[in-house]
């Protein structure tokens, strides 16, 4: 029984000297089959892309994170999306993202925010990738951008946190919905009922590690191999096997990485 994670963080999870290759050759004999480490900064991923080398079946996605406002003009952000491009045409990332809007944070002034989304969207459109979406409390926003340049090779709302209605339209503009811990949290009916609304086709899961460990482990750093409850969560919601849920996870985010499968 394989599963993967659809976006976790390697570097703010991995222990002091630990290699990379150990945390995840461990995690791969309880079927762990890899995923998508996701990037904030352009910077960051010839470090990411070092630290996982070697490491079967983890793909690098690209992006700026909106709180890359807090520290950035973004002017300087936009003079960074040449490194975006550099390391998309030569392969290095499978997506655009994380990137998006956060209404929750103070990350720099909601105008800035949406301008370094579009350019992101507009990324993603030139160079035929995937886009990864953060959204918090920003459905309008979002959903504004998206009408406007539509990412045509789809892509993945991360953690999503809205409701069954924003799922539906997510799908329907070929964007997947992914699940994290937050999903397993009690007092998340809402968040239940937006997972058992998303076309299986378009359904996925996520650790967002080391962030929102799942409800048996909260308290404690999550890391990829926690998606799990993720899983077992989503099964009992849509009431199926997790196994086959596992499946079709695996084999949707492959259809979405994979040029070839995206254009049949």
């Amino acid at each position: 029984m394989q599963y993967v994670d659809t976006h976790f963080h390697t570097l703010h999870f991995l222990p002091k000297e630990t290699p990379a290759y150990d945390i995840f050759n461990e995690l791969k004999l309880s079927g762990f089959a890899g995923g998508i480490d996701a990037g904030t900064h352009p910077d960051d991923i010839p470090l990411r892309r070092d630290v996982l080398e070697g490491v079967p079946g983890i793909r690098l996605s690209g992006g700026i994170h909106p709180g890359c406002l807090r520290n950035h003009s973004l002017e300087a952000l936009e003079e960074s999306m040449d490194e975006l491009y550099r390391w998309a045409r030569n392969g290095t990332i499978c997506a655009v993202g994380e990137c998006g809007i956060d209404r929750y944070r103070n990350h720099g002034t909601l105008e800035d925010q949406m301008q370094l989304f579009r350019m992101q969207l507009e990324a993603a459109r030139a160079l035929d990738l995937p886009v990864i979406i953060h959204n918090r409390e920003a459905d309008r926003e979002i959903f504004k951008a998206l009408e406007e340049i539509r990412p045509e090779a789809g892509g993945i709302m991360h953690c999503f946190s809205s409701d069954a209605e924003t799922a539906e339209r997510s799908a329907a503009l070929g964007m997947h919905v992914s699940f994290a811990g937050n999903l397993t949290y009690r007092r998340n009916s809402g968040l239940r009922q937006a997972a058992q609304a998303v076309p299986l086709e378009f359904l996925l899961a996520e650790t967002d590690s080391p962030y929102l460990s799942p409800e048996p482990m909260r308290g404690r750093p999550n890391h990829p191999g926690n998606v799990v409850y993720v899983y077992q969560a989503l099964a009992q919601i849509r009431d199926m096997a997790v196994e086959v849920l596992m499946e079709s996870v695996c084999a949707s985010l492959d259809r979405l990485l994979t040029r070839d499968e995206r254009t049949r």
